[in-house]
């Protein structure tokens, strides 16, 4: 699916009040009779949660394909390439939020924020049971009384508070708790660290000793903290991410092999080619043809 010189990007309306919004799916999407087809593939600059009560359809996310189902959580980490292929009839939320809305990832609530939100690991949907959905509605309805009933001057913190509850409740969903709480707290702050300067500088400096030198840790203690987490070294995380970024240019737009090779930082297009085929299992070539 190629033929843009980029990926469209949309930001979040800086006219709002706050870093954040809440809306209804069958108000944003899809006017009657609420059936949309082939929605433009995009990217945003903040984080999206889209919780579907109801409805049919297709949703791709990085060039996964999704089926729709009722009681699903889908998770949009920011940068992420996603549209709707298909949809019909579909009732829900959309939650949207920059990085600042909620508190530094350092503290807990953080922590769970940067474990469904990155480029790294990404988990995009989770279907919900019926006993745990209750809960996330009456969430999801807190929130949406709080920030339609008083907007525009919406009470910050407390929307902040309910947005942290709704986030760990998926969190916990996602995970295997009692692994979650064997795991240091430590560790779980370095990688937090870890991915959010990876993000904010992974086109520019691919060395694990950049890394470690801007986290003020050591070669060991990130591997550790890296590996115990997501199973993989410092290093492959660092080129997994930039293997995601030209998988998305390879596949999104007509932009020429070289050009996404330097835009990721690499001087040689045939390194390039060599580290996207010992990720991906084939050359930049086939990819994007495929």
């Amino acid at each position: 699916m190629t033929g843009s010189p980029q990926i469209p990007h949309i930001d979040l309306d800086r006219a709002q009040p706050v870093a954040f919004q809440i809306r209804r799916l069958r108000d944003l999407y899809y006017p009657r009779p609420q059936v949309v087809k082939n929605e433009r593939p995009h990217r945003h600059n903040f984080q999206e949660l889209i919780w579907v009560a109801s409805g049919a359809g297709q949703h791709e996310i990085d060039g996964k394909r999704l089926a729709i189902h009722p009681d699903t959580v889908y998770l949009i980490a920011q940068g992420q390439v996603h549209c709707f292929l298909e949809a019909k009839g579909i009732h829900g939320y959309v939650l949207s939020f920059t990085d600042d809305f909620l508190p530094d990832s350092a503290t807990p609530a953080g922590r769970f924020y940067h474990a469904l939100f990155n480029n790294v690991q990404t988990l995009p949907a989770l279907h919900i049971d019926k006993k745990d959905s209750q809960s996330i509605k009456q969430l999801l309805k807190l929130i949406d009384e709080e920030y339609e009933h008083t907007y525009p001057t919406a009470d910050v913190a407390v929307l902040q508070h309910l947005l942290q509850a709704l986030l760990i409740k998926i969190e916990r969903l996602l995970y295997d708790s009692a692994t979650a709480h064997e795991n240091s707290e430590a560790d779980n702050s370095l990688l937090s660290r870890f991915l959010t300067v990876l993000e904010a500088n992974y086109t520019i400096h691919h060395d694990v000793e950049f890394y470690t030198q801007a986290l003020a840790t050591t070669p060991r203690q990130l591997s550790a903290a890296v590996k115990q987490h997501l199973g993989k070294t410092a290093k492959q995380i660092i080129e997994e991410r930039l293997i995601l970024e030209a998988k998305r240019n390879l596949r999104f737009t007509d932009m020429k092999i070289k050009t996404i090779a330097e835009q990721l930082g690499f001087s040689d297009s045939s390194y390039f080619s060599k580290v996207f085929r010992r990720h991906a299992k084939t050359s930049p070539q086939a990819f994007k043809a495929g």
